[in-house]
């Protein structure tokens, strides 16, 4: 047992719906080998299932009520100020750094929310949330220039995979060309680099999915049959590269290696997006500044003044993005600007605002006294009546067009959350229906609560889980398997005593009896976390990576 290796392969966002059709066409060959030798099956992804949190649960085994992440960003303490978080911000020791510890060499590839790089046993290169201008990615710092003679051209995020709208054949070639450079990267490391714990997550498939669903999927309101063949076939080609890739990776590992194929959510398709401060703002909830200069802004607002239809001129004009670079040259962020002319929370009225959203998907805050700075919701009966209110008012929501129910399901932040953190939570959690997507890039993108959305695809609750390797069942499909469960899962598969404090249980069914009467499930008590010594990002650094996220659609 001690002599035994793993490696974690993450395909962001990479969904079953696809992948199982796909296997029995025989278009994964890789894929579909493993299925057929291994355990596979859903796997559940943190509520709601963003890549932030989802990443991190999976690297603690522990929910975000533990990890302290809820999203790509969050409040800054005390304040109603947002800030992008990073690995510095992550309550709870890593896997690595618990594999670490024991002894075991790690190596690990592009996960996201892992800048900066912490100190391991082995080597990491941090993934997405990883400033553009950063040179500090790598760990030890001297693998960086080791990485550029192997991969010249090596970036976290190129920037050719932001925004696709006009230039989607421009996209696709940027997507490939990521891969490739991930890929070469992680064969390097493979070949020169003895580990026992080897990860690498392909982020590809989550882009694809995001921009260019409607061009595979005729359920789609913006299908077109007419479409170029390379856009109809961009998401299964990106699968078929990984799939390639896989063959290469599977070369230079040797029998005794647990191999995991996973994802940290799903995917489907995507109609609208809800912009929810603008929903509260319009039902009263959330209320503007009586000065002059908010007065005018919240005037143009209604008359149609908004970022998101000059940006779509912008687009349309082809300025976007030559716009966008003068910013970034002049030092200025592209939110500074956009907070100066348009509508933000800046000129928000705090002293009449019962709640307000920050983040993707669907989190409420309310506007509570004793936490925020100028809260004016009292804890206990105000608070309940809110949630009551709010609830009620979510649940009514129908698209105008179809009909359908725009919000699923409510949630209470103690009902998906426990932990030290839960303080910092959303006070309303909600799921939108499967084809809407709360928008989280701006405050106030639009003066439409409900709108057509530049993306095609968004995100599920449920990813992939396939596991393949010496005492793992064979085309045996795992039931009830949690993101969370696969930390506590590898450690016990390595021999290592699992900390007692995770929330995920070890996948023990998708082993096989025999193996299951000789593996050691230990425990012990949780590391603390040691204060992080990396230095706070700088404010480029915040609004280089806020940049990102919205060229992604996820800041706010």
């Amino acid at each position: 047992m001690n002599n035994k290796r793993v490696c974690v392969i993450g395909l962001d966002g990479a969904t079953l719906d696809l992948i199982q059709p796909w296997t029995q066409q025989e278009i994964l060959p890789n894929i579909a080998r493993l299925m057929s030798t291994g355990s596979w099956g859903r796997l559940h992804s943190t509520i709601p299932p963003i890549t932030a949190p989802a990443w991190s649960s999976f690297m603690t085994g522990k929910n975000p009520g533990k990890h302290g992440l809820y999203d790509f960003i969050g409040r800054r303490p005390n304040s109603y100020q947002t800030r992008p978080f990073n690995a510095s911000h992550r309550d709870g020791e890593s896997l690595w750094s618990i594999l670490s510890r024991a002894g075991k060499q790690v190596c690990v590839v592009n996960v996201p929310i892992t800048y900066p790089p912490e100190p391991v046993n082995g080597c990491m290169i941090s993934g997405m949330g990883t400033p553009a201008t950063a040179q500090n990615y790598c760990y030890p710092p001297g693998l960086l220039s080791e990485l550029h003679l192997v991969v010249p051209d090596y970036e976290v995020q190129p920037e050719g995979i932001f925004d696709p709208r006009g230039r989607e054949l421009e996209t696709l070639q940027a997507v490939r060309a990521m891969t490739e450079m991930r890929l070469k990267a992680a064969l390097y490391l493979l070949q020169h680099y003895d580990c026992d714990f080897f990860m690498v997550v392909f982020r590809a498939t989550d882009v694809v999915q995001h921009y260019f669903w409607h061009y595979m999927d005729s359920n789609h309101s913006r299908y077109n049959s007419r479409a170029a063949q390379e856009l109809q076939t961009g998401i299964r080609d990106c699968y078929q590269q990984i799939d390639r890739g896989l063959a290469d990776i599977f070369t230079h590992l040797n029998d005794e290696t647990l191999i995991i194929l996973m994802s940290d959510h799903g995917f489907g398709i995507q109609e609208t997006y809800l912009h929810m401060n603008t929903w509260l703002w319009q039902q009263g909830y959330l209320n503007f500044k009586r000065n002059r200069i908010t007065r005018a802004k919240e005037m143009l607002f209604r008359w149609g003044f908004t970022p998101s239809n000059t940006y779509e001129v912008l687009r349309i004009l082809r300025q976007a993005r030559n716009i966008a670079r003068a910013i970034r040259k002049n030092k200025t962020s592209a939110r500074e600007t956009i907070n100066r002319i348009f509508l933000s929370f800046q000129d928000v009225d705090w002293t009449r605002t019962l709640a307000y959203s920050v983040g993707n998907i669907g989190q409420i805050y309310f506007n509570l006294q004793g936490r925020e700075p100028q809260g004016i919701v009292s804890p206990g009966n105000g608070f309940d009546n809110l949630f009551d209110e709010l609830s009620h008012k979510l649940m009514e929501l129908r698209d105008s067009i179809t009909g359908e129910p725009i919000v699923g399901r409510i949630y209470r932040q103690e009902e998906v959350f426990e932990g030290a953190h839960l303080c910092e939570a959303p006070d309303l959690i909600f799921m939108p229906h499967e084809k809407c997507l709360g928008y989280g890039a701006l405050h106030f993108p639009t003066r439409q609560w409900l709108s057509p959305s530049d993306r095609s695809g968004t995100h599920r609750l449920d990813g992939l889980l396939l596991m393949h390797g010496p005492g793992i069942r064979t085309d045996y499909q795992i039931a009830g398997a949690r993101l969370i469960d696969l930390a506590p899962t590898i450690l016990a598969a390595m021999d290592v005593p699992i900390p007692s404090d995770m929330d995920g249980q070890v996948l023990i069914d998708a082993f096989t009896e025999a193996f299951q009467d000789i593996m050691p499930i230990r425990y012990q008590h949780p590391q603390v976390k040691a204060e992080s010594k990396a230095p706070d990002l700088t404010e480029g650094e915040e609004h280089e990576i806020l940049e990102q996220l919205r060229g992604l659609g996820y800041a706010d």
